[in-house]
């Protein structure tokens, strides 16, 4: 490899390392966790928060992503001004980004490795808000 063609992929390494915390906001904590589902599936749950803003909060605030982007590509990017978990974690609200079935890091349906107009749905609205309802149980359990 020249030193013309190495140079830029080093240049590049330095700086995407040096990119993963976005300024201002060091103070921040981030916990990913797993809410086990009785299928056996699992959801993702990032916890955004202040250090001691369990102890009091001023709310706690479920983001939840729409049909295309996973929660953390959501709402949480590690860029200035990417992330609105941030944003509100900063103002002393406990930040929840939830990752539903099929997105993410949360458990993938078998129904995805398979051509689109040989299944059905993979999620219908009653999968959602049970998605829902046991990240908040989840979350009373954390909190």
């Amino acid at each position: 490899m020249s030193h013309f063609t190495a140079f830029p992929l080093v240049l590049a390494a330095a700086i995407m390392a040096a990119a993963p915390v976005p300024a201002g906001e060091p103070d921040l904590v981030r916990a990913d966790r797993f809410v086990e589902l009785p299928t056996g599936e699992r959801l993702f749950v990032r916890e955004v928060r202040r250090p001691g803003a369990a102890s009091e909060p001023k709310s706690a605030v479920l983001l939840i992503h729409g049909a295309r982007v996973p929660g953390v590509a959501s709402f949480d990017l590690p860029v200035a001004g990417g992330s609105l978990a941030a944003d509100l974690a900063a103002g002393g609200h406990l930040v929840y980004v939830l990752d539903l079935r099929g997105y993410g890091a949360s458990s993938r349906h078998v129904a995805m490795d398979r051509p689109p107009d040989k299944s059905a749905p993979l999620m219908r609205t009653e999968d959602v808000v049970a998605d829902i309802s046991a990240a908040v149980d989840g979350i009373a359990k954390w909190s």
